[in-house]
């Protein structure tokens, strides 16, 4: 699917599949997409900030600059995803997987003092 630049603030949905979504400068501000699958997807530039994306796939995913300030992103996969700039101030990471992503810039490790439990899996 292409929705690029388009405004699905406030929006709920679960296990949704966005795989392989072009989804960049998206504004999904305070939605909640529990266990959706955005694998292989371009959420460049996109605005998540506030949203729960708990259990969420996130995998082979192009995160770059994109805004996930406040997120809950408990157990969500994270693995072999591009977080450059990625902005995660606030947000929960408690058991996300992050291996083998790269580009983890100083905008995520900083922030993950800010997070309730340490358990997030580095590889």
């Amino acid at each position: 699917a292409i929705l690029s630049n388009s405004n699905l603030q406030n929006i709920t949905t679960y296990q949704t599949k966005f795989k392989n979504s072009n989804l960049s400068g998206c504004d999904l501000s305070n939605t909640i997409l529990k266990n959706c699958i955005f694998t292989n997807s371009n959420l460049t530039d996109a605005k998540l900030s506030g949203s729960d994306l708990s259990g969420a796939n996130l995998s082979n995913s192009n995160l770059t600059n994109a805004k996930l300030s406040g997120s809950n992103l408990l157990g969500a996969n994270l693995s072999n995803s591009n977080l450059t700039d990625a902005k995660l101030p606030g947000s929960d990471l408690s058991g996300a997987n992050l291996s083998n992503s790269f580009k983890i810039s100083q905008h995520i490790k900083p922030n993950l003092k800010t997070v309730i439990s340490l358990d997030v899996i580095f590889q």
